[in-house]
């Protein structure tokens, strides 16, 4: 079944990805995309708190106590 899809993939979609690959700008971009990706997953952990008074509603009793505690205005 996956080897119809798999040879498609390696006539048609690897030789383009190699030459994407080879590609100075595009590689640049990659390397900063891939560069920056730790930062954004800290960051995403960090707004985490903010997001479940949303999620479980301003009126639980740990949303409560997360709105009184970040000191968001």
């Amino acid at each position: 079944m996956y080897s119809k899809f798999e040879n498609f993939m390696k006539k048609y979609l690897a030789p383009l990805a190699d030459k994407m690959d080879k590609e100075v700008h595009l590689s640049a971009v990659k390397k900063a995309m891939v560069a920056m990706t730790p930062l954004l997953i800290i960051g995403s952990f960090c707004l985490i708190p903010e997001a479940i008074p949303n999620m479980i509603g301003k009126n639980h009793v740990i949303s409560q106590w997360i709105l009184t505690n970040l000191h968001i205005n």
